[in-house]
């Protein structure tokens, strides 16, 4: 009976050795992953060696070239200051562009190419002249900082950095900006860019998708080196390690306006190099209308009697499109709503941005859409807004800095002034975006991009040029006081700049532009008013719960 239940005597030792076969077999498939493991760790350490390697051949020539800052006696025993440079190796370096600049005042730089720098058993002096009226009797000149670009025996491209860092530099750099810069910076970095023997690419997304798009060049490898755009992008790129943050030293940071650096710092880091500030204007055609109004209703009804004179196709432009809270919140704020508030705690405050207030304000935006005065409509996108200003077919345009070029090379006679309050509304507040320059942490030529912002874009001659082409206030002190002297009539951006609203630029900002236009164009296309609340309470409730 028990040999029934349990098996005979070879089935029990069949299945002995079967499970011993697979005890080995199990051993075996240990010991040879061990083996595997052990040789792909040797593989892999054999690899990075050989990388490091080739590397460190790679640089061998160019860490023998180096420049620094000093002095020499002359004849008759007089110091003079100026670069050392030399070339410890054993072969030629070509190509050799040395710069000298004052740390703290770029706009104040001396240069020298060298074609051919042969090898050298000591450094050879080469003195300057841009700074001898400061240096006179000085024994030392800290502040001046030398760099060199040069290219090696095997044609590839290096800097010495103002730190002595050495690194290669691409032939390319990419900027990222819109097209009126693009246009203005390319007549300045080109020159700058072509003495290192780099040449620079723009692109120019719409700045609508602009941050977007940025991100998902990130993810395609396809970084720039230069993003340029507004301070509330900040929050969500560098909390994603997306931007780098920027050691300004302090003295250097005193030539900007403390409000700019201000804005373009997150978390106690600064993460960009501020150029200027925008803000939401009405800009006027004075042939139509020769002095500004003083309220929103008194604006439409001037726009709306050179309407019917036939003098203008619309009473003001107003841009919608998908919805931009940008240009809406003047409008908006007059009638008492706000879009950035804060609770208690540290969320979006839901009463404060979709309670009664934000009704009653959204109620007039909608009085003034497509089911109602027609004022506000989707069909006026910021393209559509600007043609019809440039065209003359509106009196009135609410718009930021970037329209005054195009409308004065339009030959519109273009008077600045703020936007005006509803009658027996608040005062209408604009909001305040300071734009400038980041550095993407994927960035491939990180160098040579900082040298071409830190040295070169922020000095007072690009500023001016930027300037004239969208004339927003300026983040350098100097230029403020350069240029408000000249142009009165756009001061009023500076004002604004002061007193307006700053955006704010934690990471979830876009989030709640995004639920904003959602609403507005909502109110604009006549909505149910209900439905435009509720769904902007329920995107602010979400937001706070992720968060």
């Amino acid at each position: 009976m028990a040999s029934s239940v349990w098996g005979d005597v070879p089935t029990w030792l069949s299945a002995v050795a079967t499970l011993v076969a697979l005890i080995f077999a199990a051993v075996a498939a240990i010991s040879a992953r061990r083996v595997y493991l052990i040789e792909s760790e040797r593989d892999k350490t054999a690899s990075d060696e050989r990388r490091n390697q080739a590397e460190f051949l790679r640089r061998t020539q160019a860490a023998l070239v180096s420049a620094w800052w000093g002095k020499q006696d002359d004849e008759f025993g007089v110091p003079r200051w100026g670069a050392w440079v030399r070339n410890a190796s054993e072969t030629p370096i070509y190509q050799n562009r040395v710069s000298l600049t004052k740390l703290y005042e770029p706009d104040i730089s001396d240069a020298f190419s060298l074609s051919v720098l042969p090898p050298m058993s000591e450094p050879k002096f080469f003195p300057t002249t841009v700074w001898e009226g400061d240096i006179d009797g000085v024994v030392d000149m800290p502040d001046i900082r030398v760099e060199m670009t040069f290219t090696d025996s095997a044609g590839i491209r290096w800097i010495r950095d103002k730190q002595g860092r050495l690194s290669e530099v691409l032939p390319e750099l990419t900027i990222w900006t819109d097209n009126q810069r693009a246009a203005t910076l390319e007549l300045f970095s080109g020159d700058f860019l072509s003495k290192h023997h780099v040449t620079v690419a723009f692109r120019c997304p719409p700045i609508e998708t602009m941050q977007s798009d940025f991100i998902a060049a990130v993810v395609a490898a396809e970084t720039p080196d230069v993003l340029i755009g507004p301070h509330d992008w900040i929050g969500a790129l560098a909390e994603q390690g997306l931007i780098e943050p920027i050691n300004l030293p302090g003295e250097r940071r005193s030539a900007f306006v403390p409000r700019a650096l201000e804005a373009m710092t997150y978390g106690g880091r600064l993460y960009g190099i501020p150029y200027a500030s925008d803000s939401v204007a009405l800009l006027r055609n004075t042939d139509l209308a020769p002095t500004p109004p003083a309220s929103i209703e008194a604006m439409i009804e001037s726009g709306r009697s050179m309407c019917a004179a036939g003098l203008a196709d619309e009473p003001v432009a107003i841009q919608v499109g998908s919805g931009d809270g940008f240009y809406i919140y003047p409008l908006f704020s007059s009638l008492g709503g706000r879009i950035f508030v804060r609770d208690g705690s540290g969320g979006w405050n839901r009463d404060a941005m979709a309670g009664q207030a934000a009704r009653n304000a959204f109620q007039r935006i909608a009085n003034l859409g497509e089911l109602g005065d027609r004022i506000l409509r989707r069909e006026i996108s910021r393209d559509r807004a600007l043609e019809l200003f440039t065209r003359r077919r509106t009196p009135y345009f609410v718009s930021a800095p970037w329209a005054i070029g195009p409308s004065r090379d339009a030959g519109v006679c273009v008077e600045v002034s703020p936007v005006p309050p509803f009658v027996n509304g608040e005062p209408a507040q604009s909001f305040v975006a300071v734009h400038g320059f980041f550095f993407p942490a994927a960035g491939k030529n990180k160098v040579i991009a900082r040298d071409l912002v830190l040295d070169f874009l922020t000095r007072i001659d690009v500023a001016e040029a930027l300037y004239r082409t969208q004339p927003r206030s300026p983040a350098l002190v100097a230029a403020v006081e350069k240029f408000y002297a000249d142009d009165a009539r756009t001061a009023v951006y500076r004002r604004l700049f002061e007193v307006g609203e700053m955006i704010p630029s934690s990471r979830d900002v876009a989030s709640i532009w995004e639920a904003f236009h959602q609403a507005e164009t909502g109110a604009v296309a006549g909505v149910s008013l209900d439905v435009v609340m509720r769904d902007l309470s329920r995107s602010i409730d979400e937001l706070n719960h992720r968060t």
